[in-house]
């Protein structure tokens, strides 16, 4: 988006499963949903697993154990383990106005 007039000027949608650790050159679209020619960003790519505790909380979340199936499913498999967040950061520096 435009900083002034809030426009979309360019865009991806990558779904999360599919992202890989790295650097990675994301190519974009323009808003009518086509690719620009010679337009990429390029990103580093990371991940980490992260607990999700919540000390402040005053109950804590009933999850089953993963020996018990999920409510409402109907096969008898074992609870799938948690994918890592991932998180994406751009490998450019982030862009500084100019002083007024």
């Amino acid at each position: 988006l435009g900083r002034a007039s809030r426009t979309l000027l360019a865009y991806e949608v990558i779904p999360v499963w599919c992202i890989r650790q790295g650097y990675r050159s994301v190519p974009l679209r323009a808003p009518s949903g086509n690719y620009i020619k010679d337009c990429s960003l390029l990103v580093y790519i990371s991940s980490k697993v992260c607990a999700f505790d919540a000390p402040e909380s005053p109950k804590p979340l009933s999850v089953p154990p993963p020996s018990e199936p999920y409510p409402g499913s109907e096969d008898k498999s074992p609870a799938r383990a948690p994918r890592p967040r991932v998180s994406l950061q751009s490998v450019l520096p982030p862009i500084r106005q100019a002083p007024a």
